[in-house]
């Protein structure tokens, strides 16, 4: 019993994330604006500039073309360049320690 404890307790952190945070549902890049627009869950929808994130400053148009949700839809990956933007309500956790938007290179496996 006191590892199924364990493990409930351990998991309470993701799922007051999960309630407290809109979840991206879709996400692209309109060349016509230079953005990338992504809808949350909550129908926000957001919109920046590839230059204002990490990861994303230098990318080029077709390097942007191709987005995927996360699982747990609190990110987005472009496959292209690797790179991760998380998706947060937030300023404090949607903002990196130098621009604007919190975005990362994705660990691969192996």
């Amino acid at each position: 019993m006191a590892l199924h404890d364990n493990f409930e307790l351990a998991n309470q952190p993701a799922r007051e994330l999960q309630q407290a945070v809109p979840k991206a549902v879709s996400a692209h890049y309109d060349r016509k604006s230079g953005h990338i627009v992504i809808n949350l869950a909550s129908k926000l929808t957001l919109s920046f500039s590839p230059r204002d994130a990490q990861e994303l400053e230098n990318a080029r148009p077709s390097q942007l073309d191709e987005i995927e949700i996360s699982p747990s839809g609190f990110g987005i990956h472009f496959p292209k360049l690797d790179a991760v933007v998380r998706v947060h309500s937030r300023p404090r956790f949607f903002w990196g320690s130098r621009s604007p938007l919190s975005a990362g290179r994705r660990l691969r496996k192996g």
